[in-house]
């Protein structure tokens, strides 16, 4: 296990450069998705300002790319939220890339298809939601997990 670990920050340190001179933003100011996504890496943690393309540019490659992608939130009613289609963070991306989908909502899951595809293309839940997932849903099709986790202001006991 140490030996794998050690291959892996290895290879992180080896590259590194690789990615953070590469166009890690794109011209318009966004994250560069693509290339961040590209990387070999099993995590990634995207520690971002608000409004720098993370969920925008993520949500597009997606779509763009046909893979299947699997978006949780923290709490039940923001998963709600992506449920809806006209409050669903997918909508600008599609939009912009000239992609019609529609939601299909099974309880407080849902699958995303998009328009003439008859197989889903992302699996909408909430973080707890997720964990009691049961049946025949497949998620050995899954590709990648994003976590759209909004900060929160918290309190501390002394």
């Amino acid at each position: 296990m140490d030996e794998m670990r050690a291959l892996v920050y290895s290879e992180v340190f080896m590259n590194i450069e690789k990615y953070i001179t590469e166009n890690l933003y794109l011209d318009s100011g966004y994250l560069n998705m693509e290339l961040i996504l590209s990387t070999p890496y099993p995590f990634i943690f995207l520690p971002a300002a608000r409004g720098t393309g993370k969920t925008y540019g993520a949500l597009s490659y997606y779509l763009k790319n046909d893979k299947k992608m699997m978006l949780l939130r923290r709490r039940q009613n923001e998963a709600d939220l992506q449920l809806s289609h006209d409050s669903s963070s997918f909508l600008e991306p599609a939009e912009d890339a000239g992609i019609s989908y529609w939601i299909q909502k099974q309880k407080r899951t849902g699958l995303l298809y998009k328009e003439g595809s008859e197989d889903w293309s992302a699996f909408i839940a909430a973080l707890a939601t997720f964990a009691t997932v049961r049946g025949a849903f497949n998620f050995a099709q899954v590709t990648d997990i994003f976590l759209m986790n909004l900060s929160q202001k918290h309190t501390y006991r002394k």
